[in-house]
């Protein structure tokens, strides 16, 4: 069926092209960005009459997972036509002491598709709506991964952001992952409790880009990877509660510049997975806080997960009875300790290392910062 609007152009294009080109570019060692898909597009579909940037913007809503599939309902003559074409070809293959399988049995798809009783159609429902889309593997990314999260730019802290980062370069890491949180918006929460901010939503971005920037200058040539997390969604919610017309044209990735620095979004709803540790910003598991979160975290899904979100180094493993072992680690945060929406919390500082080896097993290794220095390691094996 021909395409009606542009979205639906987008998706027909990209489901026949985009995995093939991506594939042909990462040959080359060349990730495809947004841009180059809707440069492709325009090119192969000059005579559309749809624009660059509308391309783009559909575009970047199908590769974050946004764009919600709905089967157009096929005409009734089709249906009919499928049901006899069904049961001819089913009793050609499956075949019982020579009689063909009775496709009908009860009766109420006659040979003759005319002769078909409407009101007697075969049972049928809906497509559904659900969009699950499976863990994002990270393993090609290499062996050596550093983990930072909850900086909450711009109400960091400035010499823990520094210690961390600096430690991380000089480990010679493969791949950055930015556990989310690491914007704030606070100009942008529907918390009530907030207080009145001393800085705009504008400066708040220009912080935040020129951490974006920072990050290519420090580590230029590795996969950056961004999860998003709760304060980062909170940009998204905004839109909608505000401006839900605009909803689709601001994109938080865009606001802060992540395609530009070649750096990789993950939204939200999605899980990460480096050989058999799964990773998540954390909000989105089902636990809330408490005394030893890694724990409830651990009863509930039973696997090997890193999670920020509670701004305080935790973890806890277990055996089970077939004799395996599964951990799971909160990464503590490099955030200001006493913001003023939470002035007497009981975060602390720090990030992670993940090492993989060949068979998937991990070495995960968490550093705690104090006073701008990183103190030490604590080794545990997954």
């Amino acid at each position: 069926m021909k395409p009606k609007t542009c979205k639906e152009l987008v998706i027909q294009w990209c489901d026949a092209n985009l995995v093939s080109a991506e594939s042909e570019l990462l040959k080359q060692g060349v990730r495809i960005t947004n841009d180059m898909v809707a440069d492709l597009m325009q090119k192969s579909l000059p005579d559309t009459g749809f624009s660059w940037e509308t391309y783009k913007k559909w575009i970047t809503i199908y590769r974050r997972g946004g764009i919600v599939r709905t089967k157009e309902q096929p005409e009734l003559s089709e249906i009919i036509g499928q049901m006899a074409d069904n049961r001819r070809e089913t009793s050609s293959v499956f075949v019982v002491k020579n009689d063909p399988l009775d496709l009908d049995p009860l009766g109420i798809a006659p040979p003759d598709p005319e002769e078909i009783d409407i009101k007697k159609m075969m049972f049928d429902v809906p497509d559904t709506y659900s969009n699950y889309q499976a863990p994002i593997k990270l393993d090609g990314y290499g062996n050596k991964f550093g983990i930072v999260s909850d900086i909450h730019f711009p109400i960091h802290d400035r010499s823990a952001v520094l210690a961390a980062h600096s430690y991380l370069k000089k480990e010679n890491i493969d791949c950055l992952i930015l556990l989310g949180d690491i914007m704030d918006t606070g100009n942008l929460t529907r918390h009530a409790l907030r207080k009145k901010l001393r800085y705009t939503w504008r400066e708040e971005l220009e912080v935040g880009r020129a951490y974006i920037r920072s990050l290519r200058v420090l580590f230029p040539d590795i996969p950056i990877v961004y999860f998003e997390g709760n304060h980062e969604q909170w940009f998204t919610q905004f839109i909608v509660r505000q401006a839900v017309q605009l909803d689709g044209d601001y994109i938080f990735q865009e606001r802060l510049e992540l395609e530009a620095h070649k750096i990789e979004w993950i939204a939200e709803e999605r899980l990460g997975k480096i050989g058999e540790l799964y990773i998540h910003h954390g909000h989105r598991l089902g636990v809330g806080g408490g005394m030893n979160v890694a724990q409830k975290l651990l009863d509930k899904h039973g696997v090997n997960l890193v999670v920020g979100h509670f701004h305080r180094a935790m973890e806890a493993s277990k055996r089970s009875l077939d004799d395996k072992v599964h951990a799971v680690w909160v990464n503590p945060c490099l955030a200001d300790l006493h913001p003023d929406y939470n002035p007497h919390g009981n975060g602390n500082q720090g990030f992670g290392v993940v090492e993989l080896s060949s068979d998937g097993r991990f070495m995960m290794r968490q550093y705690k910062v104090m006073n701008g220095k990183v103190l030490g390691e604590k080794e545990l094996y997954g």
